[in-house]
């Protein structure tokens, strides 16, 4: 595991830790994760897991993990720069911001996810592989995601597919935010499904 990032300013100190292990017999890591930044409007923190789904029918899923953590990298930086624009440009108001981030983000990012996935299969299949319709193709590269956008004004996650996001208040309350209600579980797909509904938690941040 890494060292912690240490950072000290106006915001609260932040330590991330990121690290990743192999799974017992598994001929390779299908996860992939990312994370920059301080937290300062300059400079948000962007933090994102994938997870690929790593069985026979998802063969790479292991570059379909790095696609999409390094998508949403791309994606995060443009959200954070509408959150906090630089200058004397006024920022939009929260209430526009989630819905980008329930709607617009969502939908750009598993559409330029399945852009990437289906041009890296163009590329590098071969003759002898069995044609493929373009969803039988996406799935090969399954993967789920988990990634987040921490500025001095807002806090904003997604979530596709499976996975957990666990927020800790300053008095020790814990809460996930972007857990589904169980009968949702069954339409919380990966980016791999042609269409799924995005999920974006934004809130005002402290200093």
């Amino acid at each position: 595991m890494s060292e912690p990032v240490r950072t000290h300013g106006p915001l609260p100190l932040w330590d991330t830790l990121h690290g990743s292990v192999q799974g017992v017999n598994k001929t390779r890591n299908q996860d992939h994760y990312d994370v920059e930044g301080l937290g300062s409007a300059g400079q948000p923190l962007i933090m994102a897991v994938a997870d690929g789904h790593g069985s026979a029918v998802h063969a790479r899923s292991h570059l379909g993990s790095r696609f999409a953590v390094d998508l949403f990298v791309q994606q995060a930086r443009q959200f954070a720069a509408l959150a906090e624009p630089r200058g004397e440009l006024r920022p939009p108001s929260l209430a526009w911001l989630m819905n980008y981030a329930q709607y617009t983000l969502p939908r750009q990012l598993v559409s330029a996810w399945q852009e990437k996935a289906l041009g890296h299969w163009a590329r590098t299949s071969s003759h002898e592989e069995p044609a493929l319709s373009p969803p039988d193709k996406l799935v090969l590269y399954g993967s789920t995601l988990v990634g987040a956008v921490l500025t001095p004004r807002v806090f904003a996650a997604w979530q596709l597919g499976d996975g957990e996001l666990t927020v800790v208040t300053d008095d020790g309350q814990v809460t996930v935010p972007l857990a589904p209600d169980e009968a949702d579980w069954a339409t919380r797909r990966s980016p791999c499904a042609p269409r799924r509904p995005g999920c974006g938690c934004v809130r005002t941040g402290r200093r």
